[in-house]
């Protein structure tokens, strides 16, 4: 086929494409969707308890507060990735809160050390957790990839990383709302085990259902 006969078929099949809203925006379309799961499962664990497990202490609150930044930077970062050519500077946004959940979860076991004697990691098992936030974080993070597709992605895994961060960090915040936890170690090994596994494992399928597909079958005729 010759360079013109190319140009004029595109030319030719081509429609007006409408552009994408900002990364920001589309970011706070899918963290609607998110608030919705999230009072959605924390309105089930009340009816179901009487009670939620949230405290008024203020590391309960900065953790809570922090996991949330960190859902929704890592989801302005994932539609940024899916956007070619724009800045990268904001793709290291996610960092910042999740330094500071660190820094907080490091400090709430220090405190539970200081005040009971032991940081508790034997006692108590937390598998609904594990659960709920493997199925919601599986399912948040299907709703943002679908949304992440009518981008374009040059690096796949890396799309697909912050798109399980957005998740993960979101069905934590639910997983510490709706049942209680002694020590802030527990939330640590099985809150924190859980989302590495999720997000490595959402990282992996991001490099499928992201990835670019060669198109070259109808070029080649």
């Amino acid at each position: 086929m010759k360079t013109e006969d190319l140009i004029d078929r595109l030319a030719r099949d081509a429609t007006a494409v409408r552009p994408l809203p900002r990364p920001w925006k589309r970011a706070l379309g899918w963290l609607l969707c998110a608030l919705v799961y999230l009072a959605a499962i924390a309105g089930v664990a009340l009816r179901r308890h009487s009670a939620l497990a949230a405290t008024a202490e203020p590391v309960y609150i900065l953790q809570q507060t922090a996991l949330f930044v960190t859902g929704l930077t890592a989801a302005v970062a994932a539609f940024v990735s899916v956007v070619p050519g724009t800045s990268r500077r904001v793709v290291a946004a996610p960092l910042v809160p999740g330094l500071v959940l660190a820094v907080s979860l490091v400090w709430g076991c220090v405190s539970d050390l200081r005040q009971h004697g032991t940081l508790g990691v034997a006692s108590q098992t937390d598998w609904p957790c594990v659960l709920s936030m493997t199925l919601g974080g599986a399912f948040l993070w299907t709703i943002l990839s679908a949304m992440l597709r009518r981008g374009a992605s040059l690096a796949p895994g890396l799309t697909g990383t912050f798109a399980g961060a957005a998740a993960l960090s979101m069905t934590n915040v639910e997983a510490c709302l709706t049942r209680p936890h002694a020590f802030v170690s527990v939330v640590v090994v099985w809150h924190g085990l859980t989302s590495l596994a999720m997000i490595a494992a959402l990282a992996m399928a991001g490099r499928y259902v992201f990835g670019w597909q060669p198109a070259t079958k109808g070029l080649s005729q």
